[in-house]
């Protein structure tokens, strides 16, 4: 199935649930969340669209719709930012609308309209909310690994969005225990949480794996229009290389001088790991890389 040239894929378990929602009376409320994920992930097509990304699919399942748009890691920190925002914003903004249209269709008598308009706004105000959640892979999430890269680096940031997510899809678990409780046949949080929860788990072992492909990395940084910024450190000599290569990040290239005056470049620094690992410091980075005929370079 195709939508304007994006090919659509809707999942085994969508269509095996949709009868199931009709059965229970809940097929009304489930179109309302589902027509307003679509428009979330095509607020976000759309702006990756406007920086020359282009959505290789969308998939529709019963928790939700998925726009697979590669090629992120090309952009800059404020083009992702806006494209990581574009969904939430369209959201909340169609939710504000449909407030101000209810209120004047309200206002003309034509209330037989407002049971449909309510069910749209709940579900954009629904929609755009949960999305900004810190937790991975939600919008919310990959918005604070974003920025996290920039304070700890990219594997730091990694390590940390793990555990938050893993802890907030723990939460949304227990959360829809209680939901199931208090309205039987409702697992609609305890689906999300297991959602998260397993999509997290591959998100972090997708992203260390990107991380881990040091010269694709280096590869995207060379690619920019614009050369990136290089940050110099004065290194003791005596920093981990786990400790140096947890601060490489997608948006500068990194030089360290050791007192000895030797410069060690983030491409030096990554050829000498990908030979030796991570074991070892600085120093001895060094000592191999400068040593007669530089073997690794």
């Amino acid at each position: 199935m195709r939508f304007y040239r994006l090919p659509v894929r809707v999942s085994l378990m969508f269509i095996l649930i949709f009868p199931l929602t009709i059965a229970l009376g809940l097929a009304g409320q489930f179109l309302f969340v589902l027509t307003a994920a679509i428009w979330h992930e095509l607020a976000h097509i759309i702006a990756a669209w406007r920086f020359g990304l282009r959505a290789e699919r969308m998939v529709i399942t019963p928790i939700g719709v998925m726009a697979h748009i590669p090629g992120g890691e090309a952009l800059t920190m404020w083009k992702r930012l806006f494209v990581l925002l574009a969904g939430p914003l369209l959201s909340l903004l169609a939710a504000g609308l449909l407030f101000f249209v209810g209120r004047a269709i309200a206002n003309a008598g034509a209330d037989y309209l407002l049971g449909g308009l309510r069910g749209l706004l709940y579900a954009n105000l629904a929609v755009g909310l949960f999305n900004l959640l810190p937790f991975m892979p939600l919008d919310g999430g990959r918005i604070v690994s974003l920025l996290l890269e920039r304070l700890l680096g990219a594997l730091a940031a990694c390590r940390v969005m793990r555990s938050v997510s893993k802890t907030g899809s723990v939460a949304i678990i227990a959360l829809g225990f209680l939901q199931a409780a208090l309205f039987p046949f409702n697992i609609s949080l305890l689906c999300i949480g297991l959602y998260i929860n397993k999509a997290a788990r591959e998100a972090y072992f997708a992203q260390a794996f990107m991380i881990y492909k040091d010269m694709a990395v280096l590869g995207i940084k060379n690619s920019f229009r614009k050369p990136l910024r290089n940050k110099l450190w004065f290194a003791t000599g005596a920093e981990s290389l786990q400790s140096v290569f947890s601060r490489f990040n997608w948006d500068t290239f990194q030089t360290y001088r050791l007192p000895s005056g030797i410069l060690l470049t983030e491409r030096e620094i990554l050829a000498y790991i990908r030979e030796n690992g991570l074991r070892g410091s600085l120093t001895e980075a060094a000592s191999a890389l400068h040593a007669c005929n530089n073997p690794l370079l």
